[in-house]
């Protein structure tokens, strides 16, 4: 909610709310011993808790938070299926949707963070969610549904999922590639992977166009996105590819995709109740290739297009932070 929203609505600043109730958090996890916890409920807190504030004002150590996560949720069994599946089904699905929000966290900390993930491959034996909507779900139910054959409440976060896991498989190191037992991709293999993640059918449901509910259009947006940021980071050209090479040029266009769409997802009204999603998120990469090859490229229509969709980005993203 843009903080002049905020202050129309509850009659206080922004800020002053974001740190009441971070504080709060903050206590609340302190009381419930979160370094060492083994409640689920506590391991369900602290993740959303971390993908709340991470870049933001005063962040905590985001890194070592997230490995604490981690570490509760392979304490508690929640990589190993052959130990959550002795679990209720209801218990053993809540299980795998926790298991793999962490998984996700620690993908997307490490990337932020300039460093690698800390879960091992060979540690991960927990199945992937169902792609199933929570109505399906109930505490007394003996057995899950079969995954649906459609867009459900659950297919943008087996995308996020997909996307995670081709993420670790293609930016990181190859000393982290080798611990993992991952093959060493070149641009053009991680590219591939991408357009293979494309048409995965998760990604069809999500991005056909046929609906006007505000969370399955927001859903449709972030998976687009998603591809985009993607792209962005392995098809990145190397240093000596100079102006008019076309892998330099197509990288353009990769990264004002990438503009196009954050700017569209967060200035979708609709959308707004789940804006916090991508408050925090700027496009730094794709933001600074655009505005570095403005800066060499001679002024045409193009470049006059590329400078109204920077100051249209900016613009979005300053709107949700005064």
């Amino acid at each position: 909610m843009p903080a002049s929203a905020c202050l129309s609505t509850f009659s206080e600043e922004k800020a002053t709310l974001l740190w009441r109730y971070r504080w709060g958090v903050e206590a609340a996890l302190l009381r419930a011993n979160f370094l060492q916890s083994s409640d689920r409920k506590v391991l369900q807190a602290l993740v959303i808790y971390l993908t709340f504030v991470r870049n933001s004002e005063n962040e905590p150590d985001i890194r070592a938070l997230t490995s604490i996560a981690v570490g509760n949720a392979m304490r508690m069994g929640l990589n190993c299926e052959a130990i959550i599946s002795n679990l209720t089904a209801f218990e053993a699905e809540m299980c795998r949707r926790i298991w793999w929000q962490v998984y996700v966290l620690d993908v997307r900390i490490a990337m932020e963070c300039g460093l690698e993930p800390s879960i091992l491959e060979q540690t991960v034996s927990t199945k992937k969610p169902r792609n199933i909507n929570d109505v399906a779900l109930h505490p007394d139910m003996a057995v899950i549904p079969d995954n649906q054959n459609d867009r459900t409440e659950m297919t943008l976060i087996l995308v996020r999922i997909q996307g995670s896991e081709l993420t670790r498989r293609t930016i990181f190191s190859d000393t982290f590639n080798k611990a993992n037992g991952y093959p060493t991709l070149t641009k053009e293999e991680g590219c591939q992977k991408v357009h293979e993640l494309q048409e995965t059918a998760e990604m069809k449901y999500l991005t056909c166009n046929d609906s006007q509910i505000p969370l399955h259009v927001v859903a449709s947006a972030t998976a687009k996105l998603t591809i985009a940021k993607l792209k962005v980071i392995i098809c990145n050209p190397n240093a000596n590819q100079g102006q008019g090479n076309p892998l330099r040029d197509r990288y353009q266009v990769l990264c004002l995709d990438v503009l196009r769409e954050s700017h569209d997802v967060r200035c979708y009204k609709p959308g707004h109740p789940w804006s916090w999603l991508f408050e925090t998120c700027v496009e730094w990469d794709a933001l600074t290739y655009v505005l570095l090859d403005l800066c060499v490229t001679p002024w045409n229509r193009s470049t006059e297009d590329a400078f109204q969709l920077v100051d249209k980005a900016m613009a979005a993203y300053q709107n949700f932070m005064v």
